[in-house]
């Protein structure tokens, strides 16, 4: 064997070496980033914490409440300004967790109106789960809704369910871990969603057709695989505005 054969051998034999490391390293951080987001979704409440002081704007209509996830804390610097509306939005945090919270940091706000926008937490961990776990994941997020919509009705507040916005392609960070059964897991539970809208004090406010009618969110509208960008809250604005107006004498 050549000098060269030599070289070319050892350098396809290191190839292999650095092509197998990599490979283990990739399993081990895709592995214990799933391990990560199951324990997360599984808590009893989400990784974040916030406290909630601020008090109502000094504005005239019903007063409205945005309660949920990070689509619902990005949202404060959008809030609309001709409306009495606070955020109490948690980043990471379930619709499970949401509702055990829902008492407290929702009810006790002292709102006419309760948006909640949540549940794409829930199902993205559902994607990471073996294919027979999802299903329990779904009719727990269904779960969550009836409960907050009952828990709402109890206290004489309208309580205004948004379908879920979809997740847009995933981005390369995500892409190791991704599994795209969370389009199909986020139309099970909006067609839910809708087909529960019409109860007394709820009427559902359908972002994800808003946002996403094709089944994703492209642009304008997204910021990354899961985030929103302004012009996304502009027209999640619009429609608040009109479901207030519609809602208004049902809900003071």
């Amino acid at each position: 064997m050549t000098a060269r054969h030599r070289l070319v051998v050892w350098g396809l034999i290191g190839s292999l070496v650095l092509a197998a490391v990599l490979g283990g390293v990739a399993w081990t951080v895709r592995s214990e980033y799933i391990d990560t987001k199951l324990a997360q979704a599984r808590a009893e409440r989400g990784p974040i914490a916030r406290s909630f002081d601020e008090g109502w704007p000094d504005r005239s209509g019903p007063r409205v409440l945005l309660i949920g996830d990070s689509r619902v804390a990005h949202w404060k610097p959008y809030l609309p300004t001709d409306l009495p509306v606070m955020e109490r939005g948690l980043p990471g945090e379930t619709a499970v967790q949401l509702a055990r919270r829902f008492s407290r940091d929702g009810l006790g706000a002292g709102a006419d109106i309760i948006v909640v926008q949540a549940g794409i937490n829930d199902l993205v961990a559902a994607s990471l789960m073996p294919a027979d776990a999802r299903a329990a994941v779904v009719d727990a997020v269904s779960r969550a809704f009836a409960a907050m919509h009952a828990a709402a009705e109890g206290a004489g507040i309208c309580l205004v369910p948004t379908t879920i916005v979809p997740p847009s392609h995933p981005s390369l960070a995500r892409w190791l871990v991704w599994d795209s059964s969370v389009f199909g897991m986020v139309e099970h539970v909006n067609a839910r969603l809708r087909a529960a809208g019409g109860p007394s004090g709820t009427a559902v406010l359908d972002a994800a057709a808003l946002l996403a009618p094709e089944g994703r969110v492209e642009s304008p509208f997204r910021r990354d695989t899961l985030h929103l960008t302004a012009p996304a809250y502009d027209a999640l604005n619009a429609a608040l505005r009109q479901h207030v107006m519609d809602l208004a004498a049902a809900c003071r």
